[in-house]
Order: structure tokens, then C-alpha cells, then sequence
């Protein structure tokens, strides 16, 4: 088997994920709140373990008060951006994603701010720092009001 590159294509591991490789052998990460799609396979990629986006609140509660930032190093997944912003420092970077219901990472070097939304695509290592939103409370995923009753 010819060794794996994953800095080519969509690279070795799946959506919302990232590769490091050691010695010739890729080894997939998901980010912090994140976990595998399949526990039994680190290559098919990553689920946020709770609800994102817009619309997943009653709308009351400001953005800081629901979602912490939580930055990790020397991570980037170079496609897929839909907002550049820029000369930004890493606060301001911050405060952006953090007051865009879009955005579910954002990635910062130099002067740059990227922001993203799922799916996450060839993350890989890199200079720069991958900002991901991430909820404070235990939400459940299901956003529904159901009529809840208890049987005794």
C-alpha cells in the first residue's frame, strides 16, 4: 500500500476530522465536543455532539452565554470558507464566529479570519488556529417540544 498524503484530495480521514500522519501512518482526530461517526472507525469522520447552527435556540439567550470557543493549534481544513475577513487579530476573529449563527469554526493566521460551517473537509496540520464554537450546556440533539408524559 503506497503511503497516504493528506494533503491530496478530501485527505485520509472523513468529514469534520483531521490527520496527523506518523511514521507513513494517518491517525484521525475529531475536535473537542466532537466524536467518531462510527467508535469502531476513526476514518469516517466526525459529529459535533450537539445541536449547531441557526434556529437550534428559543432565541434569548445571547451567543456567549451559550457557546464557548475552544481554540486548537496548528489546525486548518483549507476549503470550504465561506467568509474571509481581514486584517482581524484572533479576538476579533473570535467575537465573529462566536455572534454568527453560520459559523461553527473559525480559522485564524496572520491577519486573516476564515469562517466555516459543517462539513469540514482535509483537515490537516498547518499554521494556524482552528477556533470551533461549542455549546456550554447539554442540550439534547432533538430540538422538539413533545408532550411529555410519565406512566406509572
Amino acid at each position: 500500500m503506497a503511503p497516504i498524503n493528506p494533503q491530496v484530495g478530501s485527505g485520509a480521514c472523513g468529514f469534520n476530522s483531521y490527520c496527523i500522519v506518523n511514521g507513513g501512518t494517518p491517525s484521525c482526530r475529531c475536535p473537542p465536543d466532537y466524536s467518531f461517526m462510527d467508535p469502531n472507525n476513526n476514518f469516517g469522520g466526525c459529529k459535533p455532539n450537539f445541536p449547531q447552527g441557526c434556529g437550534v435556540d428559543d432565541g434569548t439567550k445571547k451567543p456567549e452565554d451559550m457557546y464557548g470557543l475552544v481554540p486548537i493549534h496548528g489546525v486548518n481544513w483549507p476549503f470550504g470558507d465561506y467568509e474571509s475577513l481581514e486584517p482581524y487579530n484572533q479576538t476579533q476573529c473570535e467575537q465573529s464566529c462566536l455572534n454568527d449563527c453560520l459559523c461553527d469554526v473559525a480559522i485564524f493566521s496572520n491577519t486573516t479570519c476564515w469562517k466555516k460551517k459543517l462539513l469540514l473537509s482535509n483537515g490537516k496540520f498547518e499554521f494556524a488556529v482552528a477556533i470551533f464554537k461549542v455549546r456550554k450546556d447539554s442540550v439534547p440533539l432533538s430540538n422538539s417540544k413533545k408532550d411529555e408524559r410519565i406512566l406509572l
